[in-house]
């Protein structure tokens, strides 16, 4: 990651019996360091502007819907990306 310049990542690992999970943040020097969550327990990104997780997701079995999330983390967002995708459809397929 680091010769890629990727400046932040996350490890999960919520194989039965193992529960790591841990936020990493390349900072000035170019060295990975551990993010805090907020009081929530999410994370958020700063590569992805208003993009959040938390770590409890990955623990869930099943895991959660991706929709849901998406609705959960930024909904006016998700739901302009429906919509255009929709409008692009009808488009292509000559609806109005």
């Amino acid at each position: 990651y680091e010769m890629l310049g990727v400046l932040e990542y996350v490890m999960a690992d919520a194989r039965p019996r193992r529960d790591d999970f841990e936020y990493l943040r390349r900072d000035e020097s170019g060295l990975y360091l551990p993010v805090a969550p907020d009081e929530q327990e999410r994370y958020h990104s700063l590569v992805l502007p208003g993009f959040w997780i938390r770590p409890e997701w990955f623990r869930q079995d099943p895991l959660p819907d991706v929709e849901d999330l998406m609705l959960e983390i930024a909904p006016d967002a998700y739901e302009a990306w429906i919509a255009a995708k929709v409008q692009a459809r009808r488009a292509r397929s000559g609806r109005p």
